[in-house]
């Protein structure tokens, strides 16, 4: 038996979990594992965890850091925080690779999207902005427009439907396939 530091809502809960040995001899935390609970630093709740990382896109991990630890009455270190965001972060960009892999290679339309339509619009440009301490001087941020067609929205005005907009400081083939 080892036991886990949780942050929760109503504060720090400790765990005890067993270890289980798989068929190689290897030690496992099964129930950590179906968590999400990965090694070192403290767990945290689903709930807590999403507080966490929407702060942490307002202001820096250190605020963020503060206000969980004011709230929580526990020391939430930032470094905790970074480790979560950049965790979550490539969970997200290999999910949307993937998708967009499957989309693009094999045409498998997204689970929540199976929509149709019969023209797809779609409009891209970029801007070059300049850049303060960085190698090179200038970077093209890039916009995307798409949307499925038009309806009438008054005497002589027309308005685009299923309008989405997307932009990125990512390279143009990144960009093109999100």
């Amino acid at each position: 038996m080892r036991e886990r530091d949780l942050l929760t809502r109503f504060g720090v809960v400790r765990v005890k979990r067993r270890y289980y040995r798989d068929g190689e001899g290897n030690t496992r935390f099964l129930p950590g594992e179906a968590l999400g609970w990965d090694k070192g630093g403290m767990a945290m709740t689903p709930s807590v965890e999403a507080q966490a990382l929407k702060m942490c896109s307002e202001v820096s991990y250190r605020q963020s850091a503060e206000h969980l630890s004011f709230f929580l009455a526990e020391d939430v270190g930032h470094s905790l925080l970074h480790r979560r965001v950049q965790m979550r972060g490539s969970e997200r960009a290999e999910e949307k690779r993937r998708l967009a892999e499957e989309l693009f290679s094999f045409g498998v339309l997204p689970p929540s999207e199976r929509r149709e339509t019969q023209r797809l619009f779609m409009e891209a440009d970029g801007c070059m902005i300049p850049l303060k301490r960085e190698k090179s001087k200038k970077h093209e941020l890039k916009v995307g427009i798409s949307y499925e067609g038009w309806q009438r929205v008054g005497e002589g005005k027309w308005s685009t439907t299923g309008r989405r907009v997307h932009l990125s400081a990512a390279d143009g083939g990144a960009f093109l396939s999100c």
